[in-house]
């Protein structure tokens, strides 16, 4: 499956007596433009082999407005910092699933599952915690390992 995710606009219109003054969000930290996930699954007899992929477009380090004319108002704060953006970010993640199926036909099934998020370890950029405003979107733990087992009576 592939969800792709295009934001044409994004802003916020706080002044009700000037309708027009508004305050844009698309790009700032938490609302990227572009977000794509792409989900593929590989069954091999009893055994599944599964891939995920997250894309992140970059995002301004502070507001749209510090560097881009709104409304024909000027850039707020234009050299607010030396970095603009966050940099795009992709993750990956890989799984693995092994299904024990009953032979007897009593309805039983068994599942063993194993994988890892966040393959090759992407922390947030810019020594973002991932826990403020908008940085959530970030992966904050890196990679993780995890396992388990499924039984359906």
């Amino acid at each position: 499956s592939v969800v792709y995710n295009h934001n044409f606009k994004s802003s916020n219109y706080t002044n009700p007596q000037d309708p027009s003054f508004d305050n844009v969000l698309l790009e700032e930290l938490g609302n990227p433009k572009d977000e794509f996930v792409f989900d593929a699954d590989v069954t091999v007899g009893a055994v599944t082999f599964g891939y995920r992929g997250r894309f992140i477009s970059p995002m301004y380090l502070n507001t749209y407005e510090d560097y881009n004319s709104v409304g024909g108002r000027a850039p707020e704060n234009a050299d607010y910092a030396d970095i603009r953006k966050y940099p795009a970010i992709t993750y990956h993640a890989l799984r693995m699933e092994w299904n024990l199926r009953d032979l007897a036909g009593r309805g039983k099934d068994f599942q063993f599952f194993s994988g890892v998020d966040n393959v090759f370890d992407q922390h947030p950029p810019l020594g973002s915690t991932g826990t403020g405003s908008g940085s959530s979107i970030y992966d904050v733990r890196g990679r993780a390992f995890y396992a388990g087992f499924r039984a359906r009576y």
